[in-house]
């Protein structure tokens, strides 16, 4: 069955220009775990105009060797699994044989669909692991050894200066952001940020054609 399309209409009612970008942040927070920015427009979104930024619906978990994600570079995953939504447990973080791999395990392991668990036999900040979504990477952490993570996402959208795909959101930066909920059945959500840089759900008038149409994740 083909994963859903989701999409987010933001509009640009401020009084200046801005790229808008998504990302998704753990539900429960945990300062081990980072948010990338996920999808952006490619430009800034001009006073007036819009941007449809869209994905499919795929998620999955990922690792990386930590060499491979020197903040705040793009976080290139070396190996994934699906994402199981239909099961209460995640999976584990092994490196049997000295090859890094996700398995099956039980709830009492991994609890939560969401959830790695690693294996005693990973050393301390030698891998990255985390999800993705429709190929891009979403959120990330330092794998250490015998800990849980739970990567539940929560979407998130913002506005900024200057955001590239793939770098870690700064959160002691000021961006105008919002955290958004899709309801069950729906796939499209309209929202637009107003003069005094707050988002609001819904659709503006007097928006003009977009600047930036149906944007999807870098991969």
């Amino acid at each position: 069955m083909k994963a859903p399309i989701y999409s987010l209409r933001l509009a640009n009612a401020s009084d200046r220009d801005w790229t808008f970008f998504v990302y998704q942040a753990a539900v429960t927070k945990d300062e081990r775990i980072a948010s990338l920015v996920w999808i952006a427009s490619p430009s800034l979104v001009p006073a007036g105009s819009h941007a449809l930024l869209m994905w499919h619906a795929e998620p999955s978990f990922i690792w990386s060797t930590h060499s491979q994600h020197p903040s705040p570079m793009p976080f290139t995953a070396s190996g994934q699994c699906v994402v199981d939504l239909g099961v209460d447990h995640g999976v584990l973080f092994n490196l049997d044989n000295n090859a890094p791999s996700f398995e099956s395990c039980t709830r009492a392991v991994a609890p939560g669909p969401w959830t790695i668990a690693v294996e005693d036999n990973v050393p301390d900040h030698t891998y990255l692991i985390g999800t993705c979504m429709d190929g891009a990477g979403t959120l990330v952490s330092t794998a250490m050894t015998s800990r849980q993570y739970d990567f539940t996402p929560a979407y998130c959208i913002a506005a900024a200066n200057h955001v590239g795909a793939a770098s870690v959101v700064d959160h002691s930066r000021h961006h105008p952001t919002l955290r958004v909920h899709f309801p069950a059945d729906v796939y499209a959500l309209s929202f637009y940020l107003d003069e005094h840089h707050h988002w609001h759900p819904g659709a503006k008038s007097g928006i003009s054609p977009p600047c930036i149409d149906r944007y999807r994740p870098a991969q």
